[in-house]
């Protein structure tokens, strides 16, 4: 029921402030049933610092009502409700609480729920946007609650304000609020395996490396002799053409061969195998196979530049191409990608299988979309006997233009600037380095 007399007093002093020449700020409108709707905060409130900070584990959003939870259904995102926080005071009658909050990044809903105990009093919800433009209120009457449920939120600031709008005495409240936080993802299947990088330099410390006596060129070599072969010097040659004793290229090895292996050789080595006498472990295993595909082609599937030096452009790649990728290879085709993380001279390439993103519109500018982007990628610095797949993630900043689903421009941003990835490649077949003695079919029998 609405409180007439209230509403009417309100009404009496406005125009009474306009005949005596007052300026009241800001503009106060009446809504068709008799509330106020404002366009900025209402004077003489106190704005609070921020929500009250409480144990997340406390609230969960399966306490979201039902019919909340349920309007969120799409097939091309995911998402889950974030529960920010609970804010907690009294007003007395006529008078105005505010408080501040920050939605996190992909936030594309926020519901908050005010709650009190006595129905006889009646109390208010609004919410404003990061600009202090009113967006959604909450005026019900004869209840002891009030909810907002706000669809086309996103990350910024935001107020609440809560008016006691007719209260005897002193009314104490609670309230709630969640955001929804959108994501959009994409897996490669199967995933690719973690094995060892084997280095180049010829240091302990490096170790173990391919040329290494009893290592897994030695070993092929003597399976080669073992079945009446002869000695394919596989050691030898991997000794003379993969090896470095300059400690400037401590970075070189053989992670390129070792992530297209762990794309196109499906079937990861997972158990030791003895084969004409010959122990080869799951490490002997995943390096020839690594060896197989030291220079496998891309055919085409090669995005980005790679960059040797000052004269070349550090921001390649590209935000846009690097996001289509992401979306047609991993997210369309479920396949995995190769990419070099290092955006300087020196190469890490790793396999890149699964990818989150969030989308944040551009408060000052409608042509842009930020977006905060996680990558998951197969680690090499992992035993060579590892099985399985052993993961890292990085997180990339960058805005697009264009649209999220095939934009056509964009930037990196933040500490992306200077650590995003040089270039990424899709291999498409098997091919070892030219002048490698390895037979792939020798060593898919010694891995099979």
């Amino acid at each position: 029921m609405e409180k007439k007399g209230k509403k009417t007093s309100i009404r009496v002093l406005f125009v009474a402030a306009l005949l005596i020449g007052i300026v009241i700020a800001p503009v106060v409108l009446a809504t068709p049933n008799g509330r106020l709707a404002i366009d900025k905060p209402m004077p003489g409130g106190t704005l609070k610092s921020n929500l009250q900070s409480i144990d997340n584990n406390s609230k969960s959003p399966a306490e979201l009502p039902a019919s909340v939870v349920n309007t969120i259904k799409s097939t091309s995102t995911s998402g889950d409700w974030v529960y920010l926080g609970q804010f907690s005071d009294s007003v007395a009658d006529n008078e105005w609480d505010y408080w501040q909050f920050d939605a996190p990044s992909g936030t594309t809903r926020i519901y908050v729920y005010l709650s009190w105990s006595d129905s006889n009093n009646d109390l208010d919800l609004y919410i404003w946007d990061h600009d202090w433009n009113q967006v959604d209120n909450s005026i019900q009457v004869n209840t002891d609650w009030e909810k907002i449920d706000y669809t086309t939120a996103y990350k910024a600031r935001w107020y609440l304000g809560v008016n006691g709008y007719d209260v005897s005495g002193s009314q104490q409240y609670t309230g709630d609020v969640w955001t929804y936080v959108e994501t959009h993802e994409g897996e490669a299947t199967p995933h690719p395996w973690s094995g060892w990088w084997w280095p180049m330099l010829d240091d302990p410390a490096y170790a173990p490396h391919m040329y290494d006596s009893d290592g897994p060129m030695e070993k092929y070599d003597t399976y080669v002799v073992n079945g009446g072969g002869s000695n394919p010097g596989g050691n030898t040659w991997e000794y003379d053409t993969h090896r470095t004793t300059d400690p400037d290229n401590s970075w070189w090895g053989h992670c390129h061969a070792w992530a297209a292996a762990a794309i196109l050789e499906t079937t990861e080595p997972t158990t030791s195998k003895t084969k004409r006498g010959v122990d080869f472990a799951i490490g002997d295993q995943k390096g020839l196979l690594t060896e197989c595909h030291y220079d496998d082609p891309v055919n085409g599937d090669f995005w980005g530049t790679r960059y040797n030096g000052p004269d070349d452009d550090i921001n390649d790649i590209y935000p846009h191409d690097f996001h289509n990728v992401l979306l047609d290879e991993i997210g369309a085709d479920s396949t995995s990608v190769v990419m070099d993380t290092c955006a300087t001279e020196q190469v890490w390439n790793y396999p890149a299988y699964m990818y989150s993103m969030k989308y944040d519109p551009d408060i000052g500018d409608p042509s842009k979309t930020h977006v905060t982007c996680t990558v998951w990628f197969a680690d090499d610095n992992v035993d060579p006997d590892y099985v399985g797949t052993d993961s890292f993630t990085k997180t990339y900043y960058y805005y697009l233009t264009g649209g999220t689903s095939n934009p056509t421009g964009g930037a990196w941003e933040g500490d992306s600037v200077n650590d995003h990835p040089d270039f990424v490649w899709h291999p498409e077949s098997q091919q070892a380095d030219e002048g490698c003695p390895l037979n792939y079919n020798t060593v898919k029998e010694i891995v099979s």
